[in-house]
């Protein structure tokens, strides 16, 4: 069985011309499949790379991520773009690492989430008020207008303004 793949772009015109480099690049050797890739390739920013692991968050045991940087910002993008024949290269070569990173999950009455690099919860017009636990264990009860979480990926862009 060859592996599978699949290509989650942004909608940026450079971002596109990649994408479709990359599949004319791929389709010899490898399947494209958007329902069970065991590789996605993100073109576009960071903000694109999260939306790629949010598509596949049930399955996350089973897809390795990839990013290409087209935008501004791509901290976690691996490649820029004008390294992506590089990309290919070490794919097709079998010359890659691959390093894993933890997803956070973030629960309240209201909602739940995962992340993986920060979230920010807060109450703009009012106090906040909650208790904070960490693997079941109660760290405070906050009382403010908001929080940051934050992984070792997360940006201090948020603290900064925090």
């Amino acid at each position: 069985m060859k592996n599978t793949y699949f290509v989650y772009a942004n909608s940026n015109p450079l971002s596109q011309e990649i994408k479709e480099k990359i599949l004319v690049s791929l389709k010899d050797e490898y399947v494209l499949d958007e329902e069970n890739p065991s590789l996605v390739i993100s073109v576009g920013g960071d903000g694109t790379f999260l939306r790629a692991v949010r598509k596949y968050i049930d399955k996350l045991d089973k897809v390795i991520f990839t990013g290409i940087k087209t935008g501004k910002l791509g901290f976690l993008c691996d490649f820029s773009s004008d390294e992506y024949q590089t990309f290919i290269s070490l794919l097709k070569g079998g010359k890659y690492g691959i390093s894993s990173h933890r997803l956070v999950s973030l629960k309240s009455p209201y909602f739940s989430s995962f992340f993986v690099n920060e979230a920010r919860v807060e109450k703009i017009f009012d106090t906040l008020t909650c208790d904070l636990y960490i693997n079941d264990e109660k760290i405070e009860t906050f009382r403010g207008n908001g929080f940051n979480v934050a992984t070792s990926l997360g940006s201090t862009a948020y603290n900064r303004s925090l």
